[in-house]
């Protein structure tokens, strides 16, 4: 926790004027101004460190020159001033020098660096841009290395940066907003912005270029590049609130993104960016507009939030400090305002960021100019002609029980007794800089001086003041109070002092252990800490306190030590706990100690990557984990030197929503196993936190909550250990103490043997919860045990019985000792979340039952039942309506809610009545007048409602039934139908056929049945009959046949489903006609003796198609086919496929189908129904009949499909056989059907008889080259077959005659070849060749003569030729002709010859 100081600076007694300007440096820490004097007309340069010295000055220039402008260079300690009179300043104060570069006569109104801080820009009034290079030392050339004109007035300039990414704080842990982190690179492109509304890019140096109009002056640019995300952005502000976001592309175009309308009045006064898309928007009003520029979203900060004027005060400027994450806003009365900007949960739905009000300032008028710094967490403001450095200090504070006292301002504080609960306020002359509470003295100091106070003794009337004893004007680091004396520090000096500051001795320390930096002083024992990494311990007890001295070199133990950040030594000097910043500012995640009796540095890891089970012995239920911790700070136990608190910021990253957690952590010393935890408290939004003290069983803690800013306040929480603990003496608070001490060492036994002596039962009660937490349920036995607790002990003895679990048996023992989280979790943890609806079912706490109910159809019965139970609770605390509402929701309201109204708000009731839509509510207060004797009410009620059954009774009851029956007419309602129909029945002299019409209307129709019999209204009786139900109709059936309308009797018995009456009726009164319509609904579970009849009565009446679809219907299907059968039944499709979907239907076994179908399929043969025949062998596993069958169609294509259906090897074998019946080799699907058929059947020799009959087939059409293939192809199938010794001989003379074929066949294919180059040797070889041929196998005779015939007319040798025709009409068979082999017109040519 913190608190804002205003430091207003100092200005050097030569530099007259008033501040005009203020900027900080981004690293150093330090910030320029420039002051301007009206009287002089000129002014100066000054730099101030962050406390307000002054380490740089310049001197005034001439007359008529005064600085408008300044920027640091963005690393090294180079300032540029612009000034009115044109020139341009270069100051370098590492170097002590200063240039100067005179750009024009007009004046210069802004310079800016780019990030990489080798470039600089300067703009004067007359719109011209002026660039320089800066070298390796920093300085610019004599003149500017680029010039632009800009066609506008220039109202900003910036550069074109590349942002890293978001960096977080260095000391602020819960800032994870952070700062824009800036790529060095040697970028000069420039984004201009004119007062008319241009926008300008400079990218080629000196062109400036037209980017886009917008209409509106441009007041605020950012221009950045994500690294790594290849695109460029623009955001503009322009005059008229608007903010337009651009995607800039390689040429620098302008793409608009996102135009948003800004809130608030026009012109705006100060804009700030708090991130890459969040911009911060002050309009003279009493809020600060947040906007999220991404997505269009706002959010409003109030001032109202931290000002309790009655003035409304109205926000002028803003300004935002990354560092820090601390937004500002100044208000035009000379107020500053501070908001910590922290991220929302992702399930907020009102802004991704929240905004947590810290406190504000007073100045002494209105802020004028506002900036922050980007390497603390101060400001700067000017105000009027002063200008401040606003710093952010943590609380000075100091706890000794009873006493507190805490820094409430910059120059007061308050101490207050906690146990009398009263206070004291202080108000000094200097800014506070810390405090110090002693026994009866208290201890301010701050500058250079510090004060001292003595605590008067306190009265009941006035409570106690503070006596100031003395002061001292020096400058102390620390200070801290040691009995009557005061002890003090400086950089190397440590100082015993009376309470008039006199210094009784002093202590100094060694320049190797470095400056003194921190103080801690515990009894007699004094602790310091040194830059240097030194922890120093001195007994000031001692007469030579100089060589009673113990020290430890911290930095050497702690891995990246930085510096100290605090120490606290205990009550017996033992320990010495102390926290530290890493060498990269941030906080440490250890708590550490340094054991001063064995002189080693002990540490707790609050990181998650430890795993809490490690860091105790004992895991308590109730135990939390850090997660992603830091300790802010730690306080030791007053009196007991084992036991150390630690107050945490813990970030819960497993929820994903970041929340920053205050968390206080008791942990206890021990020289065996170092610091181990012992018990975690988190405390739920508690807003700001700071821990004070400890002092069992109470932490105290100086809060500022979130629920209410500003209401500070001292607040005291139990520890965990002691929650609900109110011990009677301090010896009590000692014996609970030792057992979570020796509980933590894992010694439980050690544990209860220093509490045996003990005879409270409170304590005992406490221990017993103790040990619940801790787990150990055999001690927990034994803690009831002392208590006395037999009904206790004899519950869990029984909940033992069906829950063997210790873990839930502890759970159980937790629920009765008050102690339901640690039920919960217990049995949560056991996959038992039943057990915690009992308990809290039991306990009444409903909500909680109501939370965690589903869906489901059992969980919303469950609800019911909670929200029914709530409402019985409401009523008996008498909240009627709490308790109508939840019966509402319980879906009561027809039945309970009437029924409460009228025992608890029957004045009311009516009124609810007539609101209510709901029929049920309605019609029960209808019947609640009508017992009141109200029936005219009622039946107002009642009519609303629809009921009109009500309506007619009450009618009929008053002797109204006329009106009764044209109510009944009207709204043709069945119920009050039936009720007038009854009421007419017992009435004398009433007209049946009225009473039969008000069944009729209520559908009673067996009544209205029973009428007609009673006045025997016979024609009535058939067609009410049949609108009723089948024991309506059956009755009515039997009156019929009794009363002799046969036809009528048999058709209402077939309607009612009693078959066998129906045609036991029609066969023996001959009603044929009504057999046929009876026997369409037959089923398997109608009588047989009745399907018998009727099939004999259909096959004798020449009906066989009928009698066969009754034995169908019944599922008798053998019969149904014997019948078609024995009948010479006429088979077609449709019967075909009636009888097979009712054979796959039927109930018969395996071998009954294959009967039954073969039966079918063999009826089907005789037919002619080849195709139909064969499908039902094939399904019956017949597949070579299915073939036969089929080849009888001679369909190729049905054979080609059965082919690649069936796997039968004798089937497809069939298949192949009969398909070399079709012309095959004109057909080439026939011939790969045909060894498609072989090939699956495995027939190999088939396959190679075929593939010669197809190389024959070739040799006679003259296709030898096909002719060579085949044999080819049967040779090679023949060799794949395994000869066996029945087929061995046969297989080698076919393999044999094949290869002589394919031999021949493939010399006579080489003697053609041959006759193109070679005919008189092709003719021999043909001559040769007749010797070996023959006319009906392999080479045909009469080929090779015709061969040799045009052979012999080519080479014109016709003597050859008439011998060769000669000799083939000799020889050619009588079944030939010379044609088979020679064009008729070749024949002419040779006997012409």
């Amino acid at each position: 926790m913190s608190l804002f100081v205003d430091q207003k600076l100092d200005y050097p007694h030569q530099v007259s004027g008033f501040p005009v300007g203020l900027s900080w440096h981004s690293s150093l820490n330090t910030i320029a101004s420039i002051s301007y004097n009206d009287n002089l007309q000129t002014g100066s340069v000054l730099v101030f460190t962050e406390n307000g010295a002054v380490v740089a000055l310049s001197k005034p220039r001439n007359r008529n020159s005064f600085p408008e402008c300044l920027a640091w260079h963005p690393t090294k300690n180079w300032l540029v001033v612009g000034w009115k009179d044109g020139m341009v300043s270069q100051y370098d104060f590492e170097n002590e020098g200063a240039h100067e570069h005179l750009v024009s006569n007009s004046a210069v109104t802004t310079v800016l660096w780019n990030a990489s801080g080798n470039f600089c820009v300067a703009v004067n009034k007359n719109n011209r841009i002026f660039g320089w290079m800066a070298g390796s030392n920093g300085l610019f050339l004599p003149k500017p290395s680029y010039t632009a004109d800009s066609p506008q007035s220039i109202s900003c300039i910036v550069f074109m940066e590349r942002l890293l990414t978001y960096s977080r704080s260095r000391k602020s842990f819960d800032n994870t907003v952070g700062s824009l982190g800036m790529q060095t690179s040697s970028n000069l492109d420039v984004l201009v912005g004119g007062n008319q509304g241009g926008l300008y890019s400079v990218t080629d140096w000196p062109t400036v270029t037209e980017v886009i109009q917008l209409g509106d002056a441009v007041i605020s640019m950012k221009c950045f590049e994500v690294v790594g995300s290849r695109s460029r952005t623009a955001v503009v502000i322009t005059a008229a609130n608007r903010v337009i976001r651009y995607s800039i592309s390689s040429t620098f175009a302008l793409e608009e993104k996102l135009t948003i309308s800004l809130t608030g009045k026009s012109p705006l006064s100060s804009v700030c960016w708090l991130g890459i898309d969040l911009l911060a928007v002050a309009s003279v009003e009493d809020v600060i507009n947040i906007w999220d520029v991404s997505k269009g979203e706002s959010f409003q900060l109030a001032t109202t939030q931290l000002c309790k004027s009655d003035t409304t005060e109205l926000v002028r400027s803003v300004a935002y400090n990354s560092f820090s994450g601390t937004l500002a806003g100044a208000t035009n009365i000379g107020s500053v305002l501070f908001w910590q900007m922290h991220p929302n949960a992702p399930d907020n739905q009102t802004f991704r960021y929240g905004f947590f009000p810290l406190g504000y300032l007073k100045l002494t008028a209105e802020v004028r100019t506002f900036t922050s710094s980007a390497g603390t967490s101060a400001f700067a403001a000017i105000s009027a002609k002063h200008a401040y450095i606003l710093q952010q200090r943590p609380l000075a504070y100091s706890f000794l029980y009873p006493f507190v006292a805490v820094q409430s301002a910059a120059d007061a504080f308050f101490l207050a007794n906690t146990t009398s609960q009263r206070a004291a306020n202080e108000k000094v002359t200097f800014a506070v800089d810390g405090l110090i509470v002693g026994e009866k003295t208290v201890v301010v100091w701050g500058e250079s001086k510090a004060i001292l106070y003595q605590i008067s003794s306190e009265t009941e009337e006035q409570g106690f003041k503070l006596t100031e004893m003395g002061s001292f004007e020096k400058k102390y680091l620390a200070m801290a109070v040691h009995g009557s004396n005061a002890v003090a520090i400086t950089s190397d000096t440590l100082s015993i002092l009376s309470m008039q500051g006199i210094t009784k001795f002093e202590l100094r320390v060694q320049s190797v252990e470095g400056d003194l930096q921190l103080l801690s002083v515990r009894n007699s024992m004094c602790a310091v800490a040194t830059s240097g990494g030194y922890l120093k311990l001195w007994n000031l007890s001692k007469v030579d306190t100089k060589h009673w001295t113990k020290s430890k070199l911290i930095r050497d133990s702690v891995p990246l030590f930085g510096e100290f950040s605090m120490i606290n030594i205990n009550s017996d000097a033992s320990f010495v706990g102390f926290l530290v910043q890493k060498l990269d500012k941030m906080r440490d995640t250890c708590v550490y100690l340094w054991n001063t009796e064995r002189n080693v540095v002990l540490h707790y890891e609050c990181s998650p990557s430890i795993d809490p089970a490690e860091k105790s012995v004992t895991s308590k239920i109730s135990l939390c984990t850090i997660n992603n911790a830091r300790p802010l700070s730690i306080e030791w136990q007053g009196d007991d030197p084992r036991m150390l608190c630690a107050c945490m910021e813990s970030k819960d990253i497993k929820s994903g929503n970041e929340k920053i957690h205050t968390v206080i952590a008791t942990f206890f010393s021990t020289s065996e196993k170092g610091l181990l935890l012992n018990s975690i408290m988190t405390l739920e939004d508690p807003g700001q936190v700071l821990m004070l003290g400890c002092q069992i069983p109470f932490v105290y803690l100086y809060t500022n909550p979130t629920t209410d800013p500003g209401k500070l306040a001292i607040t005291r929480r139990f520890l965990p250990d002691y929650s609900g603990f109110q011990p009677e003496n301090v010896d009590d608070l000692k014996i609970v103490l030792d057992f979570s001490y020796y509980s933590c060492l894992g010694k439980i036994s050690e544990a209860l043997s220093a509490a045996k002596s003990v005879k409270n039962v409170m304590v005992w009660h406490h221990l017993a919860r103790l040990c619940v937490r801790l787990g150990k349920l055999d001690y927990a036995k034994v803690c009831l045990g002392k208590l006395g607790r037999v009904d206790l002990l004899e519950d869990l003895r029984h909940f033992a019985k069906d829950n063997a679990d210790p873990d839930l048996q502890l759970g159980r023992l937790a629920l009765m000792l008050q102690l339901p989280e640690e039920a919960e979790t217990m049995f949560q943890r056991k996959g038992r979340p039943d057990l915690i609806q009992q308990y809290r079912l039991a306990s009444g706490d409903w909500s909680k039952v109501m939370d965690n109910l589903s869906l489901s159809t059992i969980d919303r019965l469950r609800r019911r039942a909670v929200l029914h139970n709530m409402a019985r609770d409401d009523v008996q605390f008498g909240e009627v309506d709490a308790a109508i509402t939840r019966l509402v929701e319980a879906n009561c309201e027809a039945f309970d809610v009437p029924r409460l109204m009228l025992r608890m708000k029957p004045n009311d009731l009516e009124n609810y009545i007539e609101k209510q839509p709901n029929r049920k509510i309605i019609t029960w207060y209808a019947q609640l007048l009508e017992s009141q004797n109200q029936p005219v009410d009622a039946m107002e009620y009642c009519r609303k409602a629809g009921d009109i059954k009500s309506i007619v009774r009450m009618l009929t009851q008053t002797d109204q039934i006329d009106a009764a029956i044209d109510l009944v007419r009207s709204s043709k309602n069945s119920a009050g139908a039936f009720q007038l129909a009854h009421t007419l029945e017992v009435e004398d002299e009433v007209d049946p056929q009225l009473i039969i019409e008000m069944y009729l209307l209520s559908e009673a129709y067996s009544s209205a049945i029973r009428i007609c019999m009673q006045y025997e209204l016979d024609d009535q009786i058939m067609p009410i009959a049949l609108k009723g139900d089948k024991p309506g109709m059956v009755v009515a059936a039997k009156y019929l046949e009794r009363r002799g309308y046969t036809d009528k009797a048999i058709s209402l018995y077939h309607k009612a489903g009693y078959l066998s009456q129906a045609s036991d009726l029609a066969f023996e009164q001959g009603y044929y006609t009504n057999i046929e319509t009876i026997s369409e609904d037959i089923t398997e579970h109608t009588d047989p003796k009745l399907i018998e009849r009727c099939v004999e009565y259909f096959a004798g009446n020449n009906q066989v198609d009928r009698a066969v679809q009754v034995l169908l219907r019944a599922r008798k299907v053998n019969e149904a086919v014997d019948l078609s059968i024995r009948y010479q039944m006429t088979f077609d499709e449709r019967f075909i496929s009636t009888i097979l979907e009712h054979i796959a239907e039927s109930k018969m076994d395996a071998s009954q189908r294959v009967v039954v179908t073969e039966k079918l399929a063999g009826k089907c043969l005789e037919q002619g129904l080849y195709h139909d025949a064969a499908r039902m062998l094939i399904e019956i596993g017949r597949p070579e009949a299915a073939m036969n069958a089929i080849a009888k169609t001679g369909d190729t294509d049905a054979i080609t499909r059965y082919i690649r259906i069936i796997r039968d090897p004798t089937a497809l074998t069939v298949a192949g056989n009969n398909l070399q019946a079709h012309p095959w080799h004109q057909k080439r699907e026939i011939f790969d059907a045909i060894v498609l058929a072989y090939k699956r059947a495995g027939a190999h020799l088939y396959l190679a008889s075929f593939y010669d009959s197809w190389g024959e087939t070739a040799c006679e059409s003259d296709q030898y080259d096909t002719a060579s293939e085949a044999f080819g192809k049967s040779l090679d199938v023949m060799k794949s077959v395994n000869p066996t010794r029945d087929n061995s001989a046969e297989l080698d003379r076919a393999k044999e005659e094949v290869e002589i074929k394919k031999k021949v066949v493939d010399y006579y294919l080489d003697v053609r070849h041959e006759a193109e180059s070679n005919a008189p040797g092709a003719v021999a070889a043909a001559e040769e060749l007749l010797k070996h041929t023959k006319w009906d196998s392999g080479v045909r005779t009469g080929h090779v003569f015709a061969f040799l015939i045009r052979m012999t007319l080519k080479e014109q040798s016709f003597a050859k030729s008439r011998k060769y025709l000669q000799r083939l009409m000799d020889s050619c068979p009588a079944s030939q002709s010379l044609a088979d082999f020679l064009d008729q017109s070749i024949i002419d040519k040779v006997t012409q010859l």
